[in-house]
């Protein structure tokens, strides 16, 4: 009798039917993303092709996460060419436009000081969408802002890492 291997080699995971195991992932997360006074942030790492992206890709349909947030996924696989840190949150922004199904904002109100993605963006025109839920942004390819930030062809600087951790710390209807 022949055994199919269920595990794919290749590009990311994106139904249930053809996902196998990780059952240890999902209960993890379960667990451990809603905390006690704020949730927590969480980062899944290892090793190229160990199936990263198809566990976010789950988390999109998952029921557990999908009655307490509105996942969004933000692949910045390919986008190594970022030119300031306001062109990773105009990425960001448009990411989380398409899921509400809200127009997204115009590359011209982005500026270095990241206040129009953190008030008009998130708090006037997201928060509202919301409802009792929260906003759970899933990252992908986060080692690209490192790159954009080292590479000397761009203007994206440290301070990005800073404006993320203020959202993490600060906005505590937004998840990570």
């Amino acid at each position: 009798m022949k055994i199919t291997n269920p595990y794919i080699f290749g590009a990311p995971v994106k139904t249930s039917e053809m996902f196998f195991g990780r059952d240890d992932v999902f209960t993890f997360l379960q667990e451990h993303l809603t905390g006690t006074y704020q949730d927590n942030v969480i980062m899944l790492y290892g090793q190229r092709r160990t199936g990263k992206t198809s566990i976010l890709y789950q988390l999109l349909n998952s029921a557990y996460v999908t009655d307490t947030y509105v996942q969004v996924l933000i692949s910045l696989e390919g986008l190594q060419d970022f030119e300031t840190n306001a062109h990773v949150f105009l990425e960001i922004a448009r990411k989380i436009a398409s899921t509400l199904h809200i127009h997204p904002p115009e590359a011209e109100q982005f500026d270095v000081t990241n206040s129009y993605f953190r008030y008009d963006f998130l708090e006037q025109r997201v928060k509202s969408r919301l409802k009792a839920r929260k906003l759970l942004l899933m990252i992908d390819e986060y080692e690209v802002l490192e790159a954009c930030v080292e590479n000397p062809n761009t203007q994206v600087s440290p301070v990005l890492f800073h404006q993320l951790r203020h959202l993490m710390q600060h906005y505590d209807w937004v998840s990570f």
